[in-house]
């Protein structure tokens, strides 16, 4: 089930108010990047990630680790599904211009890079929620 933002904003409400702990994670085509040149061994595009991410070369295999940790503990987490079932507007680089046919596989395969990381979280929603919380009524 791919949760709408009135749901995550009802949830937040309700963990603020009994004061419970909420959890609301966006991993993105970045993410699902870092995912795959995880699972892979791909050596070289964890390379161009951890350049342009900042992260420690030494601490990969626990950051991984972590985010399976906190993905399974998570109220909601990111689906890209929502750009490919006509629910939303499209993955786009900018406007006219298509995202890279890589990258759209990418976030096409995301059940199975979820799956294989043993997220094992079914809550999804939409990876613009956040965005989207900000707007008046937001209908996803």
């Amino acid at each position: 089930m791919i949760y709408k933002v009135e749901d995550i904003l009802l949830k937040l409400e309700n963990c603020i108010k009994y004061h419970l702990p909420f959890s609301h994670i966006r991993f993105g085509d970045g993410g699902i990047k870092f995912i795959d040149a995880a699972l892979n061994a791909d050596h070289n595009q964890m390379r161009v990630i951890i350049k342009k991410e900042g992260l420690p070369t030494e601490q990969i295999a626990e950051i991984f680790g972590l985010w399976g940790y906190y993905a399974r503990h998570a109220d909601f987490i990111d689906t890209p599904e929502v750009y490919f079932n006509d629910t939303f507007w499209k993955r786009i680089k900018k406007p006219g211009k298509p995202i890279n046919a890589t990258t759209e596989l990418k976030l096409r395969n995301w059940q199975d890079y979820y799956y294989d990381s043993e997220f094992d979280n079914d809550n999804y929603c939409n990876p613009e929620s956040n965005y989207l919380m900000i707007l008046k009524n937001s209908k996803y």
